[in-house]
């Protein structure tokens, strides 16, 4: 299947399955760019048409720990 940057949910799974331990949080707009450009099934521009969805891949990103510990509590 191959994505583009409008698939930033699919992007921040790959993401995750591709570097599960990199500290999201300290990454920049280009760091994120380049780990897409990176990802063998993505199929699009080296840049998105809105410098926003960058944005968007990071927070889906992060949300996918947010989840995770809502899905797995610590006890």
């Amino acid at each position: 299947m191959k994505l583009d940057w409008s698939d930033y949910g699919a992007l921040a799974d790959a993401l995750a399955a591709a570097h599960p331990t990199i500290d999201r949080i300290g990454l920049s707009r280009d760091d994120i760019r380049r780990l897409v450009l990176a990802l063998p099934e993505f199929d699009d521009a080296p840049e998105p048409d809105d410098p926003e969805m960058l944005d968007a891949v990071i927070y889906a990103w992060i949300a996918l720990d947010a989840e995770g510990e809502e899905n797995h509590p610590d006890d």
